[in-house]
């Protein structure tokens, strides 16, 4: 019967199925480990699918959160983009947060970075950087931001201006603030400051 029989061509996805809740910190737990995932779907019951070297988190079929997986005990492992979306309402977790602690962003972005900490904003300038990341890709933001630099600035509006001009192909027109005009111009004739001016000047010598 043997020839008679067709070849099994298929691969053979093993992996161990398991579902959980997400944390309030983003985080799922596996085997006394935790593992992030995006925290928009904080409180949602998810699906792990455990294989031999990696763990997926799936939420209705969507992969949100993809690890190495650790044999080590009581560890936690962050994936930094997974909180990005949550730096819009806590920005000081850039700089405090766990998943944020020894990150390891491209050279050009890093450079960005270190010159907006001389900003009173520059945190919250470097987490819209980071936002434009998330929406395209870092390897797109790490090209800007390089551009930036060279052209000698290191603003976040300049860099997403770089960002949407690369996605869309249009031309570059940067603007790094709104422009303000004078819908009402004075009309008003300043000419009688410069006499009160010159004449208490007069008196002045005269004495």
């Amino acid at each position: 019967e043997k020839p008679a029989l067709i070849e099994d061509r298929s691969s053979f996805d093993a992996y161990k199925i398991q579902s959980v809740v997400v944390s309030s910190y983003s985080l799922i737990n596996y085997e006394t480990n935790q593992y992030s995932v995006f925290s928009a779907y904080v409180g949602e019951a998810v699906e792990l699918r455990i294989y031999s070297n990696r763990i997926l988190i799936l939420f209705k079929d969507k992969i949100i959160g993809e690890h190495s997986r650790c044999f080590g005990k009581h560890l936690r492992i962050y994936n930094p983009w997974h909180y990005v979306n949550a730096l819009e309402r806590k920005p000081g977790a850039l700089r405090n947060g766990a998943p944020f602690k020894d990150w390891n962003l491209p050279p050009s972005v890093s450079k960005i970075r270190e010159k907006l900490l001389n900003h009173s904003d520059g945190d919250k300038q470097f987490i819209q950087i980071l936002l434009a990341a998330a929406k395209w890709d870092i390897s797109a933001t790490e090209a800007a931001c390089s551009r930036a630099l060279t052209d000698g600035t290191h603003s976040a509006t300049f860099v997403i201006q770089i960002l949407e001009h690369n996605a869309t192909a249009s031309p570059l027109v940067v603007q790094e603030g709104p422009i303000l005009s004078i819908k009402a111009p004075p009309d008003t004739n300043y000419a009688c400051y410069d006499e009160a001016f010159l004449t208490r000047q007069e008196r002045s010598n005269a004495v």
